[in-house]
């Protein structure tokens, strides 16, 4: 069951899934431009804008990303066709995957952060 999320979720979920490599990853950062922040609708852009965006040489190499996102269930196809007569999708997130960063997200806690390589502490020069 895939649930519909909002884009900041989305993004935390396709992030941590191991299915989703380097290609399909900026495929689906770039699709999730588009579309409604607050609650991940009306996802609709071209394939020449998203191959445009992550530097594919032509729409037809976004297909298989495009295709790989609707398997794993990042992408939903609402049925619905925009203007421009392309597909309008929404952003959704299978739910062992959407659990999972839920709970990575409210677990997670901040690392101090540090100005560069620590130093062990200086030796005593007194003998």
């Amino acid at each position: 069951m895939n649930s519909r999320v909002d884009h900041g979720l989305w993004r935390r979920c396709i992030a941590h899934d191991p299915r989703i490599r380097q290609n399909t990853f900026a495929v689906g950062m770039a699709f999730s431009m588009f579309g409604d922040y607050s609650d991940g609708t009306d996802v609709f852009p071209s394939m020449a804008t998203i191959a445009e965006m992550v530097g594919l040489s032509n729409a037809t190499k976004v297909h298989p990303h495009r295709k790989k996102l609707v398997e794993c269930g990042y992408l939903t196809d609402t049925g619905a066709r925009s203007g421009a007569d392309t597909v309008v999708y929404c952003l959704t997130a299978p739910a062992d995957v959407l659990s999972a960063a839920k709970a990575g997200h409210e677990t997670r806690t901040r690392r101090k952060l540090q100005n560069g390589p620590t130093k062990p502490p200086a030796a005593d020069l007194d003998h």
